[in-house]
């Protein structure tokens, strides 16, 4: 499947050619980013819906690895979604300040309404009434017990106002999960050293899973997790892969690294009517969708802009198909496409000509680059053999026309190394087999970051 014109045209219609600084994969990682740090901060209690009313689950944890996507990450995400969690304990700090010095001070400030407060008291008065909710009596009420969130009052909302919980370096993560917003917390993981990704397995895979506990043990919570790996310790935890890495493929690899396929050539077209820059666009949503985990009474619920139910369907197919080469796909990314769709409906202005389809081809792209780079780390020596006898039968059928038997002889390989790599230069349309022989096409060009197909099967 040929994604590269309807991704070209995603990142067009959004401006995305400048997001990375003039690093086209660093752009399209960050635009993958922000929209998932929007999906994920959305209340995942059935308020994220498709325009029939059915739900749609969002949410999907990132890991980033490399110095310029981790860069970025920090400054345009992580520095923003702590700017607004400040500010509101800020504000709340100082109301609480205020009213503790007026107390008993008559007319100063108007008492708050607990019209709102007290519906969680109005609810459960339902389930011990005679007659229980007028329509469909206790049972009705008791599964609106279960079902609806209770409105939050000023004072609950500063008993827990933390949406993002960020930890790295010598902190205890679970020192740091407490006075959580209801709901799905972000959780910002900072690598700097190999065991850092495996000191967070338990507390991590619990998160994911949502099965981590707060306060006494009553309540569990799940969580979505945002990991920024500056400096590759990836690379090495994958390597000495045990039982407490194991938990990093439940996440979404981004990598700037050069192990393709390739950010496809971005056509600049004619001038956007808005000229508000993606980051801009990304803080306003922002602020939008942080809003709603207040849970207000008179918020509308967010609404994806397109149904994605069918597109959900080829898109798991799509990762049952990637599940041989990267084990575990198939849960970790489950809710990628409807994170994004949701991310960049919010973040896309009219103008923006954003298609499903397009959407579709910017979460394979994601998926195929988190392949080759599994493969990368995993099988270095074997890829770089392998690329090596790729590039070497490429530039000998550049005089003509040969013989499978005097390629063995001429390049002193092997005849089942050679047969791979004339398969994947086959299969990439770079040569064709002849009756005796193999000829490289006209007017081709070997390019390894082009190509989604994988050099090393795993």
């Amino acid at each position: 499947m040929d994604d590269t014109a309807e991704l070209a045209s995603l990142l067009n219609g959004l401006s995305v050619s400048d997001l990375g600084h003039g690093d086209p994969v660093v752009g399209v990682n960050l635009l993958a980013c922000m929209a998932c740090t929007l999906a994920n901060l959305a209340p995942d209690d059935g308020s994220v819906i498709h325009p029939d009313g059915s739900p749609a689950r969002v949410g999907s944890s990132l890991l980033v690895t490399g110095g310029a996507i981790s860069g970025r990450v920090v400054d345009e995400i992580v520095a923003e979604v702590s700017h607004r969690q400040n500010n509101l304990i800020s504000h709340l700090e100082s109301y609480s300040g205020w009213l503790d010095r007026n107390k008993g001070r008559p007319g100063i400030y108007p008492e708050p309404t607990r019209e709102h407060a007290d519906s969680s008291v109005n609810l459960i008065g339902e389930t011990q009434s005679v007659c229980g909710d007028i329509s469909t009596g206790h049972v009705g009420s008791w599964r609106r017990v279960l079902e609806q969130l209770p409105h939050q009052s000023v004072e609950q909302i500063g008993k827990k106002p933390k949406f993002m919980v960020s930890v790295g370096g010598r902190k205890d993560i679970e020192s740091q999960l407490n006075r959580l917003r209801t709901n799905n917390p972000l959780v910002h993981l900072g690598a700097s050293k190999p065991e850092d990704l495996s000191k967070y397995s338990e507390v991590g895979a619990a998160l994911l899973e949502g099965r981590y506990p707060l306060d006494d043990g009553v309540r569990t919570v799940k969580g979505n997790i945002l990991i920024t790996d500056p400096m590759h310790m990836l690379t090495a935890a994958a390597r000495i892969a045990d039982d407490r890495t194991a938990w990093l493929g439940q996440l979404l690899w981004l990598t700037d690294r050069d192990t393709g396929p390739d950010v496809p050539t971005v056509e600049h077209g004619p001038a956007q009517p808005s000229t508000v820059r993606l980051e801009q666009r990304f803080r306003e949503a922002l602020g939008r969708v942080m809003t709603y985990r207040f849970n207000l009474p008179d918020l509308p619920p967010l609404v994806l802009f397109c149904d994605t139910r069918k597109a959900m369907a080829r898109w798991s197919a799509f990762l049952r198909e990637m599940e041989p080469r990267l084990p575990g796909i198939t849960g970790a990314a489950r809710n990628l496409l409807t994170s994004l769709v949701l991310g960049i409906g919010l973040m896309a202005t009219k103008a923006s000509r954003i298609t499903l389809t397009g959407i579709e081809a910017m979460s394979r792209f994601l998926v195929r680059r988190m392949a080759n780079l599994r493969t990368a780390i995993l099988h270095a020596g074997d890829l770089a053999r392998r690329r090596e006898q790729i590039t070497r039968i490429f530039h000998k059928l550049g005089a003509g026309p040969m013989n499978p038997r005097k390629l063995c002889c001429d390049l002193k390989i092997a005849a089942a190394e050679r047969d791979g790599a004339l398969q994947w230069l086959e299969q990439a349309g770079l040569v064709h087999r002849l009756p005796d022989a193999w000829e490289r096409r006209e007017g081709v060009r070997l390019s390894f970051t082009d190509c989604t197909l994988p050099f090393l099967e795993v």
